[in-house]
């Protein structure tokens, strides 16, 4: 599926801001947070913005849970960092 460079930049700025918000918590990752953040990188990194802005909104509660909620739900791998994914999502801007 084709996003327009608005919705792609859109979805990729509420993502850094995820980042930028659990990483001045200050403190690793929980599970939960981990598993959300890999399953949004994923949806990017497969190029289904559209999954990956529907996790962000669901995430903070603007959607109902059940629409994402097996992405959600899926562990991430225990070696998971906010900087790690950073690295990952400036690689992902570049290329679009």
């Amino acid at each position: 599926m084709e996003y327009d460079d608005e919705f792609r930049r859109t979805t990729q700025d509420a993502y850094e801001r995820e980042l930028d918000r659990m990483e001045r918590a200050g403190r690793p990752l929980t599970k939960q947070e981990a598993s959300f953040l890999y399953a949004v990188h994923s949806a990017l990194l497969l190029g289904n913005y559209g999954l990956a802005e529907r996790m962000l909104s669901t995430y903070r509660g603007k959607r109902p849970r059940h629409w994402v909620s097996d992405w959600l739900a899926r562990p991430a791998p225990e070696d998971v960092t906010v900087a790690g994914l950073r690295t990952v999502l400036a690689d992902i801007k570049l290329k679009k």
